[in-house]
């Protein structure tokens, strides 16, 4: 599977041997910057400029500035985002608790 963001406010997930669109991920209200697979999941964590973070399209808490970059731990246990306000925010993938804010 590949996955594609930008402009459009969706990520896209495509089946890159078949070269086709497989699904639309909506609920964003502004340009995705960031996406990323959760480890072997397959768990989708994006950012936006709408100021949220969403883990398979569920918005996590305590995002509440425009979201430069995301990003996951390599076993996908972790979340971490970095915005406008220069907070860098942790969460725990597993039940979206906000652990740790670093300014």
């Amino acid at each position: 599977m590949l996955a594609s963001a930008g402009a459009d406010n969706v990520v896209k997930i495509w089946d890159y041997e078949k070269g086709t669109q497989k699904e639309t991920v909506k609920g964003h209200s502004k340009a995705v910057g960031s996406i990323d697979y959760l480890g072997l999941t397959g768990t989708l964590l994006s950012s936006s400029g709408d100021k949220s973070v969403r883990l398979s399209n569920k918005p996590l808490p305590d995002s509440d500035t425009f979201i430069h970059v995301s990003g996951a731990s390599h076993d996908g246990s972790h979340i971490a985002a970095g915005g406008e306000d220069s907070v860098l925010r942790i969460w725990t993938a597993s039940d979206s608790k906000l652990i740790l804010k670093l300014q």
